[in-house]
């Protein structure tokens, strides 16, 4: 594949290009490779110049692994996505683990909040469900009791669900399963 002689960036433009992507968010090294690559005439030129920036360390693989880290725990996502996501920058599985540890980030505590909320979340569903089939009457039942409203086959329905769900997020089997009996659905 030619590259175009129109949108290729010189040296200086290059190094302006870099430091306004890495002035907006931390970016790994893969994903800077992959994005300008195409916008230069040589792949040794951008090699050489993220070489260059992460000696002076303006670009971090480690702080961007650990801006990711945190993102992805914020916002309910276990160990296995955020490796994933980590590995297809190709940052090493050991990074992860120094970060996690400094962090302190305790993955089973994860898992159960996002069970807690997302049981909460299916059981209102399930039981929004009952009501308008008419199966439920009395709409002043407190949400503490909507579990004592489900049969056996409707508990295990959200059990599974949930741990699909966890599963999904990232965690690992051991912790969905845990977290879901330490929630007592069935």
């Amino acid at each position: 594949m030619q590259k175009s002689k129109v949108n290729l960036l010189t040296g200086s433009q290059l190094r302006q290009a870099l430091l306004s992507a890495l002035s907006r968010r931390e970016h790994a090294r893969r994903e800077l490779f992959d994005k300008f690559s195409n916008r230069v005439e040589s792949s040794d030129e951008l090699d050489s110049m993220l070489d260059a920036f992460a000696e002076s360390n303006w670009q971090s693989d480690y702080r961007y692994a650990r801006s990711l880290i945190r993102s992805k725990y914020n916002n309910n996502y276990g160990p296995r996505v955020i490796k994933q996501l980590l590995q297809q920058q190709e940052i090493s599985p050991d990074i992860f683990q120094q970060i996690v540890n400094e962090e302190c980030i305790d993955w089973y505590q994860s898992c159960l909040d996002v069970a807690s909320k997302k049981s909460a979340s299916l059981l209102r569903r399930d039981i929004h469900k009952l009501y308008s089939n008419g199966d439920i009457k009395d709409s002043d039942i407190p949400e503490s009791e909507y579990i004592g409203l489900l049969d056996s086959k409707g508990k295990m329905s959200i059990k599974n669900k949930l741990i699909q769900y966890l599963l999904r997020r990232g965690f690992a089997n051991d912790d969905c399963w845990k977290a879901s009996a330490e929630l007592d659905l069935i």
